[in-house]
């Protein structure tokens, strides 16, 4: 943040930084000197202190923080306020990395809930799906028993009507002789 382009009055150095009242404090011999105005980082012109462009280069004389609004000489890099940067391409840039990392910690997030759901949904599907083979597992038994027992109908009734078959031909035979 040195200001180059004005001479010290006590030793000639060109090269000053501010202090925190924002006056001119001389790099080499520390001498403090204060402005009526802004003295612009880029030419070193005293421009009146509302000025937003240096009357001589057109150069920004402050630089807004977009993190906390604070006013910054216009050839500062970082905020005096917060320490943000001032370049908007980079914080740009930062805003995104810092909403990608949240829009992938998020998603991460999302994926791991919903994994967590498919994981539970399908141990509910397996147990219906258990439970419904036992199901037909019953049905089967209990159908292959009906059958069993037509089964067992069918074979006793073919016998008992060969009985009554064989007993009236029996009767016949005794009886009738024929």
């Amino acid at each position: 943040m040195a200001i180059q382009r004005i001479a010290c009055l006590s030793c000639g150095s060109s090269s000053f930084t501010r202090n925190e009242q924002n006056h001119l404090v001389c790099d080499h011999c520390g001498s403090v000197f204060s402005l009526k105005g802004n003295v612009c980082g880029h030419c070193g012109t005293v421009n009146p202190a509302d000025t937003i462009f240096c009357n001589q280069c057109g150069e920004r004389m402050k630089r807004r923080c977009t993190v906390c609004q604070h006013e910054n000489p216009g050839n500062a890099e970082y905020c005096t306020n917060c320490n943000a940067t001032l370049d908007t391409l980079e914080f740009i840039v930062r805003r995104y990395q810092e909403e990608g990392a949240q829009a992938r910690e998020e998603l991460l997030r999302s994926k791991e809930a919903d994994a967590a759901y498919m994981a539970e949904q399908s141990e509910r599907l397996k147990e219906i799906d258990r439970e419904r083979l036992a199901a037909l597992a019953v049905q089967k038994q209990e159908q292959q028993r009906q059958e069993r027992i037509m089964m067992l109908a069918f074979v006793g009734g073919g016998i008992v009507l060969l009985l009554v078959f064989a007993a009236a031909i029996l009767l016949r035979v005794v009886l009738g002789g024929g």
